[in-house]
């Protein structure tokens, strides 16, 4: 099985957890990207049939959410905080 077959296989074990209601896709989008480590378009594409939602509904969701990954991330991130709270405490 190469690796496009098992990111489908992992989002449609996902699916049939999930009733076909659109208010469930957020969740299924979590436990996609727990189970992957973000969110493969072919996954993708099986969660757009399943919920009956357009390719560019799951997008314009995806690109609203800054929580949601749509490429590969590496093995160790570091996030610097740019962020009010953080300049307070005397970041530079």
């Amino acid at each position: 099985m190469n690796s496009t077959d098992h990111k489908i296989k992992i989002a449609r074990e996902i699916l049939r957890t999930l009733p076909r209601e659109r208010n469930y896709l957020i969740q299924f989008l979590h436990q996609l990207q727990a189970a992957c480590g973000y969110l493969p378009e072919e996954a993708l594409k099986e969660a757009a049939d399943y919920f009956s939602l357009s390719p560019a509904e799951i997008y314009g969701l995806l690109t609203f959410y800054a929580a949601f990954n749509l490429n590969p991330r590496c093995r160790h991130e570091i996030i610097v905080c740019q962020g009010t709270a953080c300049h307070v405490r005397g970041s530079a």
